[in-house]
């Protein structure tokens, strides 16, 4: 099945596997020097993928996030590729792969970063956790995230 909507083609298609659903982003298209970014979802029976592709004629620095819900940890079970995700009914884990090796990954639960923090109502900030995800000076990348529980 596909879905098109102001220029933004949606595919989704399924097998045995999973499902796959793909979204072009031309959100950086407007730039001097245009980046094309495809997002591929696929979510399988026991784990879910991000694969993200991105392609550019000159570098650019590249940065993610991933944000969780204040009541989720993070826990580091290998330097910046896999980590624990506590804090949901059952563990799971929480893994970055990349085709380039000067990919940078940090974690941040609150802090001064006005990303680390989740507000329920005016004037209560309750610190979260999320990932930085910074690829430095690169014209092609592909990322892929996953969790696996």
């Amino acid at each position: 099945a596909a879905y098109t909507k102001a220029n933004h083609s949606i595919s989704i298609s399924d097998d045995k596997d999973g499902i796959c659903v793909e979204i072009p982003l031309n959100g950086f298209q407007r730039l001097a020097n245009p980046v094309n970014v495809k997002r591929k979802l696929f979510l399988y029976k026991d784990k879910f993928e991000i694969l993200d592709e991105i392609e550019s004629i000159k570098p650019h620095t590249i940065e993610f996030f991933f944000h969780f819900s204040p009541d989720i940890y993070l826990e580091e079970k290998s330097r910046d590729t896999l980590y624990e995700v506590k804090g949901l009914e059952e563990n799971m884990n929480f893994g970055i792969h990349s085709n380039c090796d000067n990919v940078i990954v940090d974690t941040y639960r609150g802090g001064n970063l006005p990303n680390g923090w989740f507000i329920f109502e005016y004037g209560k900030r309750v610190p979260k956790q999320f990932f930085k995800i910074l690829v430095p000076d690169q014209s092609s990348v592909s990322l892929k995230t996953e969790f696996k529980w």
